[in-house]
């Protein structure tokens, strides 16, 4: 998001080391509900997925009625 901003940035670049304990305690519902809320919280894309969703299957049924009483 900074990005975008069009602020300066830095990168650092750092190797990560594995585990040395355990499994994580996270599942893939949790991990997956973690992403769902990263995508949703930064962006207008998933409201707008909704609003194309419902607004194809409208505009196609009345594309289909002035063309069925042609």
């Amino acid at each position: 998001m900074i990005a975008e901003l069009g602020l300066p940035i830095a990168k650092v670049f750092y190797n990560q080391n594995r585990r040395e304990r355990g499994v994580s305690s996270n599942n893939f519902y949790s991990l997956y509900d973690f992403a769902m809320l990263g995508i949703t919280n930064l962006s207008k894309v998933p409201l707008r997925l909704v609003f194309c969703a419902g607004s194809f299957p409208r505009f196609s049924v009345l594309h289909w009625d002035v063309l069925s009483d042609l």
